[in-house]
């Protein structure tokens, strides 16, 4: 009888030995994974300064020979602060076929400079394109060029070119949640639709597959903007049938989902927290993966978990946030980014136009006190 206690409790030692060895290692491989993504963002942030320009005109409208005023506002992208990198803005306005008709260099002080540019008399009635951005941003995405829609009417005829006011077109986007759709895995797919002029426009839309077989019906929600649930098929097409008001009808291709893949998605729960939830495929069954969500200024913990049937649920205090955008960045096992999702959240106190000097582009005048007006 001894004997056998005796054998037991020696057994039940060297277990108790072997996972006091070999905890840490897992703990420490784990947290490997988590410190890689942070020191990963920590260099990327140091190493590379993204930069953001931000254009206020006095006018959204302009006949020709006259002067368009503007200040520019020159901030790093991270902080959103005044920066002091490039010394030089280029702005310039382009055409429907995206060729310059007006360049204009501006050199930059810190936080902020004005500008103009005078409107030739022989540019065609139309909408362009103003777009501002430095020489370091061409390092970068375009998507953090500065862009704004600019109309201007040649005195001559007072209208836009025929051939402009005859044309419509409409801008119709798909934005699967997360970044990307994965077949079998059900994902909240937003959508835009917009004239040439970027208003929100109504509309009737249905998704069909590659059978013409009817798989959702959606319309937008208001200004053009709208969402809906949608779980991709193996080995399907999909388009959506937009039809507006006045009997018009245009198709436009979803983008492809991938047979193997991860979906993320953000919700309220009924006690104010935001729910994360991430779906993944069959093939990565088991496989770890980590939530990394950061702001302008401060980023979370990055917390790690095992998918259970295929699902993995993570929840945050929204009080732990930053004001403004926060990015939620899902990583897979080897550390690479596969899916990501913005969250805004509103500020808690209001910003008041007179005491901080908030305006809009109407409210702007240039230097001086000029206004507008035929050279």
């Amino acid at each position: 009888m001894r004997i056998g206690i005796s054998k037991i409790f020696r057994l039940f030692i060297l277990l108790l030995v072997e996972c006091i060895y070999t905890m840490p290692v897992v703990f420490s491989q784990n947290q490997g994974t988590e410190q890689s993504i942070v020191q990963a963002y920590n260099q990327y942030r140091g190493q590379y300064v993204p930069e953001k320009l931000f254009v206020h005109t006095d006018r959204d409208s302009y006949v020709s020979r006259e002067i368009l005023w503007f200040r520019v506002y020159y901030v790093d992208a991270f902080y959103n602060k005044p920066a002091s990198l490039s010394k030089i803005a280029y702005v310039e306005m382009l055409d429907k076929n995206n060729l310059p008709v007006i360049q204009q260099k501006v050199s930059l002080k810190e936080g902020e400079s004005d500008g103009s540019m005078i409107i030739p008399v022989n540019i065609p009635s139309g909408v362009y394109r103003l777009r501002a951005y430095t020489n370091w941003m061409k390092n970068f995405s375009p998507d953090y060029y500065f862009e704004k829609a600019i109309r201007i009417t040649r005195p001559q005829n007072g209208q836009p070119d025929s051939a402009i006011s005859k044309t419509k077109h409409y801008d119709i986007q798909f934005f699967p949640e997360g970044g990307n759709l994965v077949q079998q895995r059900e994902s909240k797919v937003a959508f835009r639709i917009t004239d040439a002029h970027g208003r929100g426009l109504g509309c009737e839309g249905i998704l069909v597959n590659a059978n013409n077989d009817t798989i959702v019906k959606f319309h937008p929600a208001n200004r053009g903007l709208g969402n809906f649930l949608f779980t991709p098929a193996p080995a399907q097409s999909y388009k959506a049938i937009i039809r507006f008001p006045g009997g018009e009808e245009v198709v436009k291709e979803l983008p492809a989902a991938y047979p193997d893949g991860y979906t993320l998605s953000l919700s309220k729960t009924k006690e104010g927290q935001i729910a994360v939830r991430v779906n993944v495929s069959s093939a990565l069954a088991g496989e770890e993966v980590s939530l990394f969500v950061h702001g302008s200024h401060s980023f979370l913990p990055v917390e790690t978990k095992s998918p259970i049937d295929l699902r993995a649920d993570f929840l945050l205090n929204p009080a732990m946030l930053e004001e403004g955008i926060s990015h939620f960045t899902l990583f897979n096992k080897t550390g690479r980014p596969v899916c990501e999702r913005l969250y805004f959240k509103y500020p808690d106190t209001e910003l008041h136009k007179i005491r901080f000097g908030i305006f809009r582009d109407s409210d702007y005048r240039p230097p001086g006190g000029q206004m507008n007006g035929p050279i």
